[in-house]
């Protein structure tokens, strides 16, 4: 068995056939094997192939992110289109490929890496569940009507560099999000302007099960928030959909403005599957984290505070050290007072659990004397990525 990089010319019709077996359950789609064949060189690199006497049997592909913690942006790689020949599976083809791409990854200088993975399988590679899913439900009869003289219309290429824009301004610094280079078009958006033209907000939707399903939206400011769920309801109104629901959680404009109303809030937890993380250069993640660390020790009782704390992260010693409000990291060889496994760390890194929750689990050792330093260091966090960044 070879683990090697994408060939467009040779593995283009492979790879689209295993895709569709995988996902669809039928035959390969002529252009997605047509657009496999026009991968840019730069991009094979992060397409991942295992074959075995010449013939390909398994396949992912690597999606670079920048995502925000806190005030600190890692580089995260996204896991996605993981597949294997029907009649190769069980026979350790995906296994070799995926801890060949974790290896890939760090190699390549990834900070910590993404994959929304089947339940009780992508644990065996040191994945953890880091972030849940968000959802907020209003019934389109509790919508108030607004005329708030905004102006809607469908959502053209023109209008990507704005709304791209609108959305990161509105994704800076909120656990979880994505800071956008680019942004594609999708199915069903539509936009909002004011009267001098402008751009105020967006949402991309879907029709599911008598609901409006909301992917994704964005408004500049709680006004345009309000007349965005206005313009929501009039879009379930016209394909006789009974309810508005939100797949983001609350503290934006959108779902603020659904706060006063008879709305309900859902955050769905999975064990051992979803939005998987975890950790592959702690020394270049913990240095980039240092902008985050310091923010939050600042604003602590611990600001004029001087100290120094080793722990252990699965084969790794992560050193931090803190005095008069600025902190320091450093990745040694020392002997930890705390331990943390890297599955939980990950889970600490994005908020997903509280420190006093996995340190009265077991399996985490913190010491009571440096307690209060981690959980300022990891507050709890409503990370979240939005489902048009999904992989």
């Amino acid at each position: 068995m070879r683990i090697r990089s994408f060939n467009p010319a040779n593995d283009a019709e492979t790879v689209a056939a295993l895709l569709a077996v995988s996902f669809g359950g039928g035959p390969a789609d002529p252009a997605h094997v047509r657009s496999l064949r026009r991968t840019k060189p730069a991009e094979c690199r992060n397409r991942r192939v295992a074959e075995d006497d010449g013939k390909v049997v398994a396949y992912l592909e690597i999606v670079p992110k920048e995502i925000y913690v806190g005030r600190s942006l890692l580089s995260v790689g996204g896991i996605a289109g993981v597949c294997t020949d029907p009649s190769a599976r069980m026979k350790g083809y995906g296994r070799a490929l995926m801890r060949d791409t974790v290896e890939f990854m760090r190699r390549e200088g990834y900070d910590f890496t993404l994959l929304y993975g089947i339940p009780n399988y992508y644990y065996k590679f040191g994945y953890e569940v880091v972030m849940g899913r968000h959802l907020v439900t209003v019934a389109q009869a509790e919508i108030p009507s607004m005329n708030l003289k905004y102006s809607r219309r469908a959502a053209g290429e023109k209008d990507l560099p704005g709304m791209k824009r609108l959305y990161n301004g509105q994704a800076r610094f909120r656990d979880g999000n994505c800071l956008r280079r680019t942004m594609r078009l999708r199915k069903n958006a539509f936009k909002l302007t004011d009267s001098r033209g402008r751009l105020a907000a967006y949402a991309i939707w879907s029709a599911q099960d008598g609901t409006l399903a909301v992917r994704e939206g964005m408004a500049r400011d709680g006004r345009a928030g309000r007349a965005l769920l206005g313009a929501l309801k009039g879009a379930a109104w016209n394909q006789a959909l009974d309810h508005v629901s939100v797949l983001m959680p609350f503290g934006y404009p959108l779902t603020d403005a659904m706060r006063p109303l008879a709305s309900t809030y859902r955050r769905a937890n999975t064990n051992r599957g979803g939005c998987m993380g975890r950790v592959l250069n702690l020394d270049s993640l913990a240095r980039k984290l240092t902008r985050e660390w310091t923010r939050l020790l600042v604003r602590s009782e611990l600001a004029a505070a001087r100290g120094r704390v080793n722990v252990r992260i699965g084969d790794e010693t992560l050193a931090l050290s803190y005095a008069k409000g600025r902190i320091s990291t450093d990745v040694t060889g020392r002997a930890a007072e705390a331990e943390v496994p890297q599955e939980k760390f990950s889970q600490m890194l994005f908020g997903y659990a509280g420190v006093k929750e996995l340190a009265d689990s077991g399996e985490v050792r913190i010491p009571k004397v440096c307690r209060r330093l981690f959980e300022i260091l990891f507050p709890e966090r409503t990370s979240f990525l939005f489902v048009p960044d999904h992989f």
